[in-house]
């Protein structure tokens, strides 16, 4: 599903700044800004919550009727609290989720398997 691949401490930039790259529904926002030289292991957790989102409800989590909506969507919107579609979901499953779309890479897991624990 995903095609985008960073090192982490390189020092060579392979993808640079304002380019769009990345799987519509599934970016971060960070993403869907062009910040690339922010991407972050917390950008992979915006993606597996994004994944985990639609696989519990068959929605995306950050829908629309075009590339612009979706993108627009990705940076400024909530989804639809997973609680409100799946009112028998567990309350930390819903949370967690929740967490890895936060907006700010900070306020996300700090990694998948922070992620996974939650």
């Amino acid at each position: 599903m995903f095609g985008i691949s960073k090192f982490l401490n390189a020092t060579t930039q392979f993808t640079t700044d304002w380019v769009v790259v990345g799987s519509l529904h599934y970016m971060s926002p960070e993403q869907a800004l062009g910040e690339n030289s922010q991407l972050s292991p917390q950008s992979d957790v915006f993606s597996l919550g994004s994944m985990a989102y639609q696989m519990l409800t068959g929605k995306h989590a950050f829908g629309g009727d075009g590339v612009g909506q979706v993108l627009a969507r990705l940076v400024y919107a909530s989804p639809k609290p997973l609680k409100q579609l799946l009112p028998d979901l567990p309350t930390g499953a819903a949370r967690a989720i929740e967490k890895a779309l936060e907006k700010q890479p900070e306020n996300r897991h700090a990694s998948a398997m922070a992620f996974s624990e939650a």
